[in-house]
């Protein structure tokens, strides 16, 4: 295989949605093009800015803050396996407060848990915890909860 045929099949996966560099590398790879062919395809669309690991990453930290449907946790996760490094995610993950993660919990367990009579602090944490929440913000919910 040549170069040219692994530009053309990057360019190809592009037209259709945007990618991680990783993301790029890993499809390219199991099409069959050695190291040696991918490395200068990347850098041409690295140049070029048709990738743009940055911006996608912190577009995607964007749309999952703005879904209120997952804790820190689990949109780092998300990240992580789209391919971005930590570094990437973290200034990413700049505009999600604490408060935000807060705020996104309680809306996510109003809208759960209707009966709060009988919830208890498992179902509470099982709940939260699948969605990345932190242990502190799971905390922090179940003493309002208490408190009401």
């Amino acid at each position: 295989m040549c170069r040219q045929g692994a530009l053309q099949a990057a360019l190809k996966l592009l037209s259709h949605r945007a990618y991680s560099v990783q993301e790029i590398r890993d499809k390219l790879a199991a099409k069959g093009y050695n190291p040696e062919e991918i490395s200068p395809v990347i850098e041409y669309l690295l140049q070029r800015g048709y990738l743009n690991d940055a911006a996608l990453c912190e577009f995607l930290a964007a749309k999952y803050i703005r879904e209120e449907k997952y804790g820190r946790l689990l949109i780092v996760q998300k990240l992580k396996q789209r391919g971005f490094t930590v570094d990437t995610i973290e200034r990413a993950l700049q505009a999600l407060s604490p408060c935000d993660e807060l705020t996104t919990a309680w809306r996510l367990c109003s809208k759960r848990f209707k009966q709060r009579e009988d919830l208890t602090l498992q179902q509470l944490a099982r709940f939260l915890g699948n969605r990345g929440f932190t242990q502190k913000t799971i905390r922090q919910i179940w003493e309002n909860l208490r408190g009401q």
